[in-house]
């Protein structure tokens, strides 16, 4: 049996350096805390994307999404994540 895991994304920070906009944060399980390795991080439809490192870790750059599209997040076993890229420009979250 599967157990159904949720997982979240944790720690995002947006870094604007002039008209880059790039996500630095960690992937961590829900439940456990414990960090998520090679995790899949990309925008829907787009060459934009990345995958978490061995601690969970990773750096993805937005500069080229639009705001209209999406961003999910996926490993094996673990309920995918969305967001929409608009909404994550508009939040401002802690530093």
């Amino acid at each position: 049996m599967i157990k159904k895991l949720v997982f979240i994304l944790c720690y995002i920070y947006f870094v604007s350096f002039c008209y880059t906009q790039k996500i630095i944060s960690k992937i961590v399980d829900k439940y456990t805390g414990k960090p998520i390795s090679y995790v899949n991080i990309g925008v829907i439809n787009t060459n934009i994307g990345t995958v978490s490192d061995e601690n969970g870790n990773f750096q993805l750059s937005l500069e080229n999404a639009r705001n209209s599209d999406t961003l999910m997040i996926s490993i094996i076993s673990y309920k995918n994540v969305i967001f929409n890229i608009g909404i994550l420009r508009e939040t401002d979250f802690p530093s």
